[in-house]
């Protein structure tokens, strides 16, 4: 074998080198830009999940507020209802003694009222919260599910990686 095959054959072989440490590099940023979808296709689920959860909360919370203002409401109607019996009363040709009994029983009755109100608001508030909760670790689950679908297709990228940095020229 002349020089001039010599020449011929390391020049090949140079192209061939060449060639396989472009492949490296395209497979490096083929790697990578799969690498950024990922990320961002887990950013954007992420996200979802958090609109999806504040969504929910905000109808729990509208829900809470409407029921409150309902109670509020009969609340109301009833001291306007036991104003009135007390103006009434005071303008009845009733006993002194037993005016202030029925403003006693009033009393009452409008103090039990508030604890009632204030007692089955916080139930509605433990209620919401719990449902939050509740909705947090389902979404959560859901989450995890949608990363092992997604995943399933794809080898992790580290074991990509590691095959692409395996030399050709070994």
């Amino acid at each position: 074998m002349g020089n001039y095959e010599m020449s011929v054959i390391t020049s090949q072989r140079q192209e061939i080198i060449n060639k396989a440490d472009d492949i490296v590099v395209l497979t490096y940023a083929v790697l990578a830009k799969d690498k950024v979808i990922y990320e961002k296709d887990e950013r954007l689920a992420k996200a979802g999940l958090e609109i999806d959860r504040l969504k929910k909360v905000a109808k729990s919370l509208t829900k809470a507020n409407h029921d409150h203002l309902a109670k509020k409401r009969v609340l109301v109607d009833q001291i306007s209802q036991l104003e009135q019996q007390a103006d009434n009363m005071l303008h009845s040709p009733a006993s002194y003694d037993e005016l202030e009994g029925r403003l006693q029983e009033m009393a009452v009755h409008c103090c039990s009222a508030e604890k009632q109100l204030k007692i089955q608001t916080q139930i509605a508030v433990d209620a919401v919260q719990k449902r939050i909760e509740i909705e947090e670790k389902y979404q959560l689950r859901k989450c995890m599910d949608y990363v092992k679908a997604y995943s399933g297709g794809f080898r992790p990228f580290h074991e990509c990686y590691a095959e692409a940095s395996i030399s050709p020229t070994t």
